[in-house]
């Protein structure tokens, strides 16, 4: 995998942060804890998966709480998406699991964004202009517009409307939007401020080109009334409205996931197996290692073998560290199976031990109950000089 895409992910993690701070595991955890306790309904099940499962959707909750905008789309998301199921619990999970196969797709196209992204700092302002809206039309098309669909069939069946969500994956985007953003009692949802462009009319600016650098500004024109509309942007402007996208975005998501957990004895039996995107699968791992002090560097995933670079960001005297390492060869080998995995620790920028296993100890293994306590019979320890 691109070195670039961890790069990336480690930027909004805030979790490493605290190690360096002096936060203890315990006070990390508590952390993800108060962060999602609105939200996750089994008290139990937060406790159990705060660093490990939940740690992705701890970092989304707290880049989003940070606005109070962008927490009230969050909030908004779960709202809708609660509603519906309080109001028909089984429509509510067939128009979840009828989406389940294009937001998959969505998360990967996502992920693909990331792993691409370049730098925009030195580029001109034409180059910067064209390189955004790019990025940004493949982000409303191919990773929004299916959350924002089933947020739309959510909001339907909630109210005790009936919706056809075949019907409204083929529908247009613009027409979906519009409809929603009647039903919505937040406007920004859909149109973030000030601009007062809504997200299909800003995906069309991008697919279309329909923008030309004057000066300092980005002046763009959308719409089918004679003349157009038409709305400025500054170079600031553009990078504060690609922000306002992603945070949309990972309110969607978010709410989306926390919500899959919430019901996930019921909402199980009706979603359709989709085989998860290796970067989808990396953004998850790095997020559990931050929470317990350690960032991702790379990860190379082949037919036989997985191999995990990772860093103490809170090193300390003697082997606990070091062990505490070895255990992520069976949180990698459960998101990889079949599978040998390495894991290279590295602290003080110095790689100090390698841990191993093998695929086939891993999957017995990891068949049992409580895999942590045979881990030590299978993985082997190497000093590094």
């Amino acid at each position: 995998m691109r070195k670039s895409f961890f790069n990336t992910a480690n930027k909004f993690e805030p979790f490493t942060a605290l190690y360096g701070m002096g936060a203890s595991p315990n006070q990390v955890k508590a952390a993800v804890i108060q962060l999602l306790n609105p939200y996750v309904t089994d008290k139990t099940r937060l406790h159990e998966l705060a660093v490990s499962a939940l740690a992705g959707e701890a970092i989304s909750v707290a880049r989003l709480s940070s606005q109070q905008d962008w927490k009230a789309i969050l909030d908004t998301c779960f709202a809708i998406r609660e509603k519906a199921i309080a109001v028909d619990d089984r429509r509510a999970f067939e128009l979840m699991s009828y989406f389940e196969s294009a937001i998959t797709e969505a998360q990967k196209q996502y992920s693909l964004l990331v792993v691409f992204e370049v730098p925009k700092d030195d580029l001109a302002l034409d180059e910067f202009s064209f390189e955004l809206f790019r990025t940004l039309g493949v982000l409303i098309e191919s990773s929004i517009q299916p959350y924002i669909k089933e947020i739309y069939c959510l909001q339907i069946a909630s109210a005790g409307g009936i919706v056809d969500p075949i019907a409204v994956a083929a529908e247009d985007f613009g027409q979906v939007c519009e409809k929603l953003e009647k039903l919505l009692k937040d406007a920004t949802f859909l149109t973030p401020d000030p601009w007062g462009v809504r997200v299909n009319q800003l995906r069309n600016i991008a697919q279309h080109h329909s923008y030309r650098v004057q000066g300092n500004s980005v002046v763009a024109t959308y719409g089918r009334s004679q003349p157009p509309k038409r709305v400025v942007f500054t170079r600031s402007d553009l990078i504060v409205l690609a922000q306002e996208l992603v945070s949309r975005l990972g309110a969607l998501k978010s709410s989306r996931a926390i919500t899959h957990l919430n019901h996930i004895e019921k909402l199980g039996s009706y979603l359709p197996e989709t085989a998860p995107h290796r970067y989808n699968e990396a953004t998850a791992l790095a997020a559990s290692f931050a929470t317990q002090g350690f960032r991702l560097l790379d990860l190379t995933v082949t037919d036989i073998q997985a191999t995990a670079v990772l860093e103490d960001v809170a090193p300390g005297e003697g082997y606990l560290r070091p062990v505490h390492c070895s255990q992520f060869v069976a949180t990698i080998a459960s998101h990889f199976p079949s599978v040998s995995v390495q894991v290279r620790y590295l602290s003080n920028g110095h790689h100090s031990w390698t841990f191993e296993a093998s695929a086939q100890n891993l999957e017995r293994v990891m068949q049992l109950d409580e895999p942590l306590r045979e881990l030590a019979q299978i993985v082997t320890f190497k000093k590094e000089p």
